[in-house]
């Protein structure tokens, strides 16, 4: 008899866009990590312990490696609600998608990112993590995210 194993892995794009016209400016993939935090809440939700979701996404300045024991952004300056909250998709995906601007007269270096249960640092649960090289956002560019959680076996 073989036992499955379960495995949560993350995977972001970030595409850096030109406001007017959405040209793409650039694109970057990165693996992203499901930090200690979002493993507990995904095991509460399971067996019914907890049930708030995920559904926001925050940007940061800093890209200090990410660890399991990441519990927020070091350097956040932007948190909005994912389109639609997050969606589930086809295979076991939760997809976690924003786009971000900057207020006229405001640029922002963004090199952080994580998905996290509430609109405020106040009482936040993290669900994952993830670094990249710095992207600037500015009044003529925005900044696209896209979080993908696979949930498998193997």
């Amino acid at each position: 008899m073989s036992l499955s194993k379960i495995e949560i892995k993350g995977r972001a794009i970030i595409q850096r866009r030109r406001k007017s016209d959405k040209k793409l400016l650039s694109e970057i993939k990165v693996d992203n990590l499901v930090v200690n935090t979002g493993l507990e809440r995904i095991a509460k939700m399971i067996c019914g312990a907890d049930t708030t979701d995920f559904s926001y996404i925050a940007i940061g300045e800093d890209d200090t490696d990410t660890s399991s024991g990441d519990i927020e952004l070091n350097a956040e300056v932007m948190r909005e609600e994912a389109e639609d909250g997050g969606v589930y998709e086809d295979n076991f995906k939760a997809v976690f998608e924003k786009t971000f601007t900057a207020p006229v007269g405001e640029s922002y270096l963004i090199k952080e990112a994580a998905v996290f249960d509430t609109s405020t640092e106040t009482g936040q649960t993290m669900l994952d993590r993830f670094t990249f090289i710095g992207q600037e956002v500015d009044d003529l560019t925005e900044l696209y995210i896209k979080i993908t959680v696979t949930v498998s076996t193997f």
